[in-house]
């Protein structure tokens, strides 16, 4: 295959870009647990957001979230119940709102099998994200039922990959 415009299109800047396709790898990022009392949760930032308005047009999250930890304790259950969210700041308790679910409302996860959990999560709507000031980022936050966790140091391994299209519509 020759090598030319195409090629060239599809390695410029997002702002240059028509639509952007990125699939950004979760496998060794990991994230501590919150949860010694209530709803167990955790965030980590999955990758940086291109400073423009931003309308996402499409996500599938295909991801697996393993305790790390099983023989610790801190999960009581190899079959753990569980949610994920993404948003562009980072959750910073049991329950995300606002700009932490604004990229992908919180969504139930099936239920975990010998401690690790697997989601496949398509977008349902379009989002449109005002990143105009160049702080956002993605942020995956994770959620444990309370029942379930019972400690602050509970570490979830992360696997998969997060497939996002989406087109920058200009800066201010």
């Amino acid at each position: 295959m020759s090598k030319g415009l195409i090629r060239s299109l599809s390695r410029g800047i997002p702002l240059a870009q028509q639509i952007t396709k990125k699939t950004i790898v979760l496998d060794g990022k990991t994230m501590i647990m919150t949860g010694a009392t209530g709803v167990g949760w955790g965030t980590v930032v999955l990758e940086g957001l291109p400073e423009a308005n931003i309308l996402i047009l499409g996500l599938v999250l295909d991801a697996t979230f393993t305790d790390s930890e099983a023989a610790a304790g801190d999960i009581s259950s190899a079959v753990f119940n569980s949610d994920v969210a993404l948003g562009t700041v980072p959750g910073d308790d049991a329950t995300p709102t606002g700009a932490q679910v604004d990229i992908l409302a919180s969504t139930s996860v099936a239920a975990a099998t010998a401690s690790v959990a697997s989601a496949r999560v398509p977008l349902a709507t379009a989002a449109l994200l005002d990143n105009t000031a160049g702080t956002g980022e993605i942020n995956l936050t994770f959620l444990i039922d309370d029942a379930e966790i019972g400690g602050d140091t509970a570490v979830i391994n992360l696997g998969g990959s997060l497939h996002i299209v989406y087109i920058t519509l200009g800066d201010d």
